[in-house]
Parts: structure tokens; sequence; C-alpha cells
């Protein structure tokens, strides 16, 4: 087969050249599959005083390939400070390849500025995740759907002339009456969706970002909220609403009032006056929006004194609340600049805590050192969907997950929130059917995969649902909960092997079985994954941890069956 140079990519300073500490860079190659021998990287002091660089080999260790493309990693560890770096491919017909600056050519140039270069290591700039993420399992809770109270449901309040409003009649104190539930499922993080007082049951348009909605309860229960979950050693992530608010927000109110010679008519996107709030979902608001929904307005993120603002709310959330970081909705409406001092001012107060994006597409872009250490990994849930749902096969399967772990930085793909169900989606169990195999087989991959990992109450249930009005619904606590030994399981297959946290990660098909292997400290487990057609296999049942539509008397994994190696 001849050398396909098309298929070789890098690009410096992104995913295949970067920092994983002050002393470590991680440097990758892509070339086209089945194409190549072997990469080695030649990678010198940048800054040397020498006429010419004395550079050292590594040969780069083959880690993964698609349908199109193979992945070559190396770490250059004790690093220079400065790099200076090139890569010599070997095809398969033996002949060398000098590959660095975006070409090829038959020879090493010897002036070092026509090499690829890592400019410099600053600390600055190295992503670091706070490190108890990756560990963390979150409960997921809707405060007002969590524990349904229907006496209190459906209930308005006016508050200073606003309505407010809930729907099941959640509260924080039911919240704190089930942390014991909590951890005993196995959890050791609770994400919350918003608690601010708003109009909305939601409560995704905010009113007063100061204040918890009076029909969760108040601040001080909230405090106490964060205290008993921290007794319990466990994490709190709350959900922030920043691109917009709701229409009764302070400064908002004050646009309405007072049009032009409005303070704060800066405070807000799109506006073309006479800002009014419209009668009906069907009219076009004369202000920029979150989607097509009136109530609630777009913040002008840019305007220095919203970001005061909301630097001052973030402040007291970490000092006086000792939350343990946020998960921003909407972050990837919102500017860059506003991230950045958000992020400055939330590092500052505490280098610990963490901000998660709600982000569904790629989310390369915000993961760094200067705006979020995760995102939600709404990419993978597209993507167990369409296996789960038989529309993709255990190959296509495998080759969807080598792309999504080399498309990020490894500290993040370490870090990103890991989902399948959420308060804005269909349940999973909803969308696979009702099929408990395939539910079981998806929860087992996901929390097999690198990253932390979010679970929407209910789950356990499970609560199903397609439509908003049924997904968001209460869990009945009167009734079994069908899959509950099952997340204690796996919570306590994850707490008790490191691997699953920290190991490194190979994906690759065998005999039409999806083989995933982590491996941390001469510690390894496999998880075997088969597809709608079931596969036999030659393993040691005494090896299983865990199992799910496998035959022990036959060896065989039925469909949508997994198991789980020691």
């Amino acid at each position: 087969m001849r050398f396909d140079p098309k298929g070789v990519l890098h690009i410096q300073l992104s995913n295949y050249a970067f920092a994983i500490d002050e002393k470590t860079l991680c440097i990758r190659l892509r070339v086209a599959k089945d194409n190549v021998k072997s990469v080695t990287l030649f990678y010198g002091d940048t800054a040397s005083r020498t006429s010419l660089v004395n550079f050292t080999s590594i040969k780069m260790n083959e880690c993964a390939s698609d349908e199109s493309f193979t992945y070559f990693e190396c770490l250059i560890e004790n690093s220079y400070q400065r790099v200076v770096y090139y890569f010599e491919i070997l095809d398969l017909e033996n002949k060398n390849h000098y590959y660095y600056a975006d070409n090829f050519y038959k020879e090493v140039s010897e002036n070092r500025n026509d090499l690829y270069k890592f400019p410099y290591i600053r600390k600055e700039d190295v992503g670091t995740p706070p490190s108890w993420l990756k560990n963390t399992t979150f409960y997921n809770i809707f405060p007002d759907s969590f524990v349904s109270r229907k006496r209190k449901g459906n209930k308005v309040l006016n508050v200073n002339g606003c309505e407010i409003k809930n729907k099941l009649g959640g509260t924080i104190k039911d919240i704190i009456s089930k942390l014991d539930y909590i951890k005993d499922l196995g959890f050791n993080g609770v994400y919350i969706n918003p608690l601010f007082m708003a109009n909305e049951y939601h409560k995704y348009d905010v009113i007063d970002y100061f204040k918890i909605d009076p029909l969760f309860g108040t601040n001080k229960d909230f405090k106490n909220l964060v205290d008993e979950i921290h007794k319990r050693d466990m994490k709190v992530v709350i959900d922030l609403v920043l691109n917009h608010c709701g229409w009764y927000f302070f400064a908002f109110d004050d646009v309405i009032k007072n049009q032009e010679k409005s303070i704060y008519k800066d405070w807000f996107y799109g506006l073309r006056f006479p800002i009014y709030r419209p009668k009906t979902w069907e009219e076009i608001p004369p202000y920029d929006a979150f989607g097509y929904e009136r109530n609630m307005p777009k913040l002008n993120t840019d305007n220095e004194e919203v970001i005061e603002y909301f630097k001052k709310l973030v402040n007291t959330l970490l000092t006086e609340f000792k939350v343990d970081g946020f998960r921003l909705d909407t972050s990837d409406e919102v500017n860059d600049y506003f991230w950045i001092c958000l992020n400055r001012e939330i590092k500052k107060v505490n280098k610990e805590a963490v901000l998660i994006g709600e982000i569904w597409e790629n989310p390369e872009h915000w993961l760094n050192a200067l705006m979020f250490d995760s995102a939600m990994n709404y990419e993978l849930r597209k993507t167990m969907i369409l296996f789960f749902k038989e529309k993709i096969n255990v190959e296509e399967l495998k080759n969807q997950l080598v792309k999504l772990y080399f498309r990020n930085k490894k500290q993040y793909a370490y870090s990103l929130l890991n989902i399948l169900s959420t308060h804005d989606t269909p349940r999973f169990y909803s969308l696979v059917d009702k099929d408990n195999f395939k539910y079981k087989a998806a929860y087992s991959l996901l929390y097999f995969l690198p990253g932390s990992i979010s679970v929407l109450y209910g789950e356990e249930q499970p609560v199903e649902g397609i439509k908003e009005c049924d997904y968001r619904q209460a869990i009945n606590f009167k009734k079994k909960l069908r899959f509950a030994d099952f997340f204690k399981k796996i919570n306590e297959i994850r707490r008790d092997n490191e691997c699953l946290i920290d190991g490194s990660i190979s994906i690759n098909v065998e005999n039409n079985i999806l083989k995933i292997e982590r491996e941390f400290n001469q510690k390894r487990l496999t998880l075997l994954l088969s597809g709608k057609y079931g596969k036999s296999l030659e393993i040691d049942n005494s090896r299983i941890i865990y199992s799910s539509h496998y035959s022990f008397t036959h060896h065989k994994l039925e469909s949508f069956g997994v198991v789980i190696l020691a």
C-alpha cells in the first residue's frame, strides 16, 4: 500500500500538542489507517546554546484507530520548557518521511525555527481540572421534581408583585431528607439544577440570584443542605444561569420602566426600543432572549457591570455557602471574555472549585485553563443512543468512541461529565424502549469510560418519559426501585478500582465484541459488550466481577450483554 500523506495531521498548541503538567508534554500524530509501520518523535531544547539542536527520539505508541485514521501518541517527560520537534514516519514500504511545519521533507532542516515548536510550558496555561472531579459520580437533582409533594404542588406565590410557581412541590428539605439514600446508592456528589428565585417551576428564568426560591426554602436551608452534603464526604455542584435572566430581574424591570433612560439598558443584548413584555408566545420580543423564550432576556455578558455582578455572586456562593462548583447553563452562547473573568474570580477564591459548561457540541474550544474544567458530554450521549437504538453497529461505536477521546486533551477526556439522561432530554430508558439489558449495558459502558458521571434522579426507578411533562416526574419511593441495586453495584466497582478513574484506555473490537481495557499501576479491568447479536466468549468465568445478559453455562454474551473482567 502506498503512503497516504493526506491522512497525516498534527496541530501545534491543540489537542495534538499540549502540556499535562509543567514537566510533561503530550504529542499526538494522526495518520491514514493501516498505512504506516511506525512513527518516531524527535525533540530537543529550542533554547539550546549549541549551534545544532541535540534531539532525543521516542517511538510513539499506536493508541487506536477509527474507520479512517490511526492515532499515535507519546509523552515527553521531564521536558524542556521550550521544545522543538519533528516526526519520522516509516511507511509500509520501509521509506522514511520527515514531517514538520505541516509538510513532508526529505531531510530535517538544521534551522530549529523551521520545525514544530511548543513555545513555552507556562504553568498558568496548563489546564488542570481539580482531581476530585474525575473521581465523582453525581446524582443530579431537579429540585421541584425529585420528591413530589402534591399538596404543595401547582402553587403560586406573589413576591413583591412577581408570581413564582412550582409544579410538583419538591423542596430543599426534601433533598436533605434523601441524602443518606443518595449516599447509600454509592454516589459521592450531588449536582442540583437551579434553586434561585424565578417565575417558572424550572427556575431557569431567575429573578433574584442572591435569594433561594421561597417555594424551595430559604438561604439558610440551602446553607444547611451544602453542610449536610459535605458531612457525608460528598461534593455539591449547582446550576447557574448567566446567559439570560427572568422578566422581573431588577435590571430588566428597570429597562421596562425607564426604557432608553434606564441605567441598566447596556446589561442586555439586542434591545429594540420600546421594550415591553410580549403577551403571547407567538410574538417575537423586542430584545434577544434564550431561544424563543420571551420571558428570558439575554444578558450582555460583555458589559463590565454585568461581569462584576456575577463575580460577586460566585464569590458569595463559594465563601458563604461553600459550594464546590458550578454547572453553567447555555454556556456556549456566552462570550469567552465573560468566562475568562468568571474563571479568574472562581479560581482566586477556590482553586478546587469546578466550572462545567453546558455544551451540546464539541467542547474543545472551552476546555482550557482560561475557561472550563469540564463540559457535559452530550456528544457521547448521542453516540450511545445511536448504538443502543441499533442505528450503528459495534465497529461504528468503537470508531465514534475513539474520535471522541482523541479530540480532547487527555486531562479533559478524564474530566468530561458523562451523561445519558438530563433534565433537558428524554429518559434513556424510554429511548431504548424500556429494554432492561440495553439500559444496564449503556450505564456499564458509561461508568467504564474516562470522565466524571452524572446520573439524573429517578434512573434507579426508572422514571420514564419522552416529553418534558413525563421525564421530569418525581420518584415514587413507595414502589420498589428496580435498578437501585444495579447502581449500587456499578458505583461500587468504580469506587474500588482506581484504573476506572486514572487508568489508560484502549478501545478495540474483537469478534464483533467491543473490548475496552483500563489499566493503572499494573491493575487492569476489561469490559466486553455485545451488539444486537450475541457472541460466545472464551473467558474464565472466575474473572467476572459484573455481568448482564451473559450465560455462565454457555460462555455467551447475549444481545446487548456485558461483562466486566478483573
